[in-house]
């Protein structure tokens, strides 16, 4: 039953990408025709492209024990700007920049008879978590036939790096009859491959439709395969007088998925910039139209579709001392943030912007130990600074006004301000443990951190700002560079940290983290204004 909700979601997921491209991108208007031979065939276009893809369940190998872990199929979502050349008429090189957010999965239900305790239904042990890595594509599109609008057979390999995802540890408990505590599960899990790219190969088929505003929507079905097992786990479960079962859980990532394409194709810019030579029309409108103040005149004049890609500062986290004098502190962390926001234009001045954001927001915790405090020594002295980085993935909703200052006929200043809601996909329960070596081959738990990390599952709102400056491009574009922000005042991270030195007064306290930050963003906008000229030019051409 679960796999089927899977897929029905996945459906849904499809739907709805076909819908949201739909909406911001189709036009419903009667254009005509406009390949008179006169204007050039664009070589080169950009794409954004949006998939779907549903994987196969984890491959987990069972080493000792009687337990068996399962996993259902899994999901993910993947997201990416692509670059196509055209080689020949049916042949196309195409490469990008995409992002991949995935949904794994396992799970257990140890029977009652092996608990020791009443329990008729058992002890479900469940995880469901995100991971997430870049992937660059190389891919050679072909046309299969020479009949008019033919599908496409699109075969290739792509880069994948995941380095930036931290590592996780999974613990279960379970409570007896007294309410005493047992761990009966834990998983250390590593998504990074060991900071190593890897490739995995893609084929697939596509098929495009001409839109009326003469760019393509693409839809299409592809597999990625994949050999390289990029997240790995290892997991013990450990209930109380039964042996102990043990074994390794791991994906590759490979997938079968639906995709949505939307391919600006350049036409409307072919349309008011005609060659120079053989040129048998009056031009004379389109000079008039192509002199005029375009961003003052055209840029503004509908709404607009951004993307916008920054590189975060988060605020350090907040330590409250209750008992103990270990050193122990925390420093500003590296972060990203990607979002697609759709802005609603009311005057060359004024606008309401509103989207989606995807946020990796990082935090630390920084100590240091000396081996020689410890007997027997440690191996090495220690200092977490710079290996504690944990980074939490937040989802957020702004909507913001933005004000402009028009100073030229291609440049302007802009400020936005307004509200985001906040939604963490981080853990209820999120355990950073600092565990050392010894010169006995043995280990000290010396302490860690023990915190809800998703504002104990609610929704929070924070205030973003952001001032830059853009730059209006020869296709009639908006390029700009921002200073943005984000100012919360609600610990969505929060609860305690520890550091247990044998033999030494505990230390501990609170520890929170509120998520604010400060980062630089390159934001790219899609103005549609060629269409809008190329309007005004047919309908001078009719005069």
């Amino acid at each position: 039953m679960k796999n089927i909700r899977l897929i029905k979601d996945f459906l849904f997921c499809l739907g709805l990408l076909l819908l949201l491209s739909k909406i911001c991108f189709g036009q419903t208007v009667d254009t005509k025709s406009i390949s008179d031979g006169q204007h050039e065939t664009k070589q080169n276009n950009f794409g954004i492209e949006a998939i779907a893809s549903i994987l196969p369940p984890a491959k987990i190998t069972r080493e000792e024990g009687k337990y068996v872990l399962k996993s259902h199929l899994q999901s993910s979502y993947d997201l990416g700007i692509n670059y196509l050349h055209h080689l020949k008429n049916d042949l196309i090189f195409s490469t990008g920049f995409h992002v991949i957010i995935g949904k794994r999965n396992f799970f257990i239900n140890i029977p009652s008879s092996d608990l020791g305790y009443s329990n008729s239904n058992g002890l479900l042990i469940e995880q469901k978590e995100l991971w997430g890595s870049l992937r660059i594509p190389f891919l050679i599109e072909k046309k299969i036939s020479n009949k008019r609008n033919p599908p496409f057979f699109k075969t290739g390999f792509n880069f994948r790096y995941s380095g930036m995802m931290p590592g996780e540890s999974f613990v279960a408990i379970s409570f007896d009859s007294n309410f005493r505590p047992t761990e009966v599960f834990n998983a250390e899990t590593s998504a990074r491959n060991n900071g190593i790219p890897w490739i995995t190969f893609l084929g697939g088929l596509s098929k495009s439709i001409l839109l009326d505003n003469k760019n393509v929507l693409a839809i299409g079905v592809q597999a990625d395969i994949g050999t390289t097992y990029f997240l790995k786990s290892n997991y013990e479960i450990t209930i109380p007088n039964k042996p102990i079962t043990s074994g390794k859980y791991k994906i590759n990532g490979s997938s079968v998925g639906l995709s949505v394409q939307y391919i600006f194709t350049g036409t409307n810019k072919q349309i008011v910039k005609p060659k120079k030579v053989n040129v048998t029309r009056d031009t004379s409108s389109i000079i008039r139209i192509t002199k005029e103040n375009i961003l003052e005149k055209y840029i503004f004049k509908s709404n607009h579709i951004q993307f916008n890609f920054a590189l975060l500062s988060t605020f350090k986290a907040q330590l409250t001392k209750i008992s103990g004098d270990h050193p122990v502190g925390s420093s500003a962390a590296a972060g990203l943030q990607l979002s697609f926001k759709y802005q609603i234009n009311f005057n060359n001045k004024y606008s309401l912007i509103t989207g989606t954001e995807a946020n990796l927001l990082g935090r630390n915790f920084n100590t240091s130990f000396s081996k020689n405090d410890f007997l027997p020594p440690l191996v090495s002295d220690y200092n977490t600074k710079g290996s504690s980085t944990i980074q939490d993935l937040v989802l957020s909703l702004p909507v913001m006004l933005e004000k402009r200052w028009l100073y030229s006929s291609t440049k302007f200043i802009f400020a936005d301000a307004g509200i985001r809601l906040n939604f963490s996909l981080g853990a209820d329960l999120d355990i950073y443990s600092i565990v050392l070596p010894n010169t006995a081959n043995g280990i000290y738990n010396v302490g860690g951190v023990n915190v809800y990390s998703n504002n104990d599952a609610q929704p929070w709102i924070s205030l973003p700002i952001n001032v830059g400056h853009a730059w209006l491009a020869k296709n009639n574009n908006l390029l700009q560079l921002a200073i943005c922000s984000n100012i919360s005042f609600t610990k969505y991270v929060n609860g305690r940290y520890h550091i247990d030195i044998p033999n030494q007064p505990l230390t501990e306290g609170n520890y929170s983290s509120k998520g604010s930050f400060i980062g630089l963003s390159f934001n790219y906008v899609f103005t549609n204004a060629n269409y809008r000229i190329r309007k005004a030019y047919e309908k001078q051409d009719l005069k």
